[in-house]
């Protein structure tokens, strides 16, 4: 008697007939073996695959919520640097005006450098969105793969 959920490839109908009854079919076959038991093989990764997706889902999400919980306090903490920052560069454009040429020289260029460390949050900031969505759009990608290739 065979029964199989999976369909394989190499298996060859030597006879076949019908019980007097017609309530059993009858089947003589051959399979050949290295063929079915590789397909067999495959099938069962993919299914463990598959069920190690499904059941990690959750923790997966709460892995990149996490990361970005921390990346937003990570943010918060350099938002307020910047906000400092901001109040400093106030606080050095009134001395400027009050001070020397050469003096006037060498704030005009700390106030650059603070203008580009304010760029760079903002491109930081930017990456880090385009990489969770990016992550979360990479997962679900793949479990639909895995599910077509199963």
């Amino acid at each position: 008697m065979l029964s199989a959920r999976l369909v394989l490839n190499g298996i060859k109908v030597h006879d076949q007939w019908t019980d007097c009854q017609n309530r059993q079919h009858l089947m003589v076959v051959s399979i050949n073996r290295s063929i079915a038991d590789k397909q067999v093989k495959e099938q069962k990764f993919i299914n463990q695959v598959l069920k190690c997706l499904k059941s990690d889902q959750k923790e997966i999400r709460q892995g990149i919520e996490s990361m970005n919980n921390i990346i937003n306090m990570r943010m918060k903490r350099i938002e307020e640097q910047y906000g400092h920052l901001s109040r400093l560069s106030k606080v050095l454009d009134k001395k400027i005006t009050e001070s020397s040429t050469q003096t006037q020289k060498n704030y005009r260029l700390l106030i650059k450098h603070i203008d580009k460390l304010t760029q760079t949050f903002d491109q930081a900031q930017q990456q880090k969105n385009k990489k969770i969505s990016s992550l979360m759009n990479e997962q679900q990608l793949l479990i639909k793969n895995v599910e077509i290739i199963s």
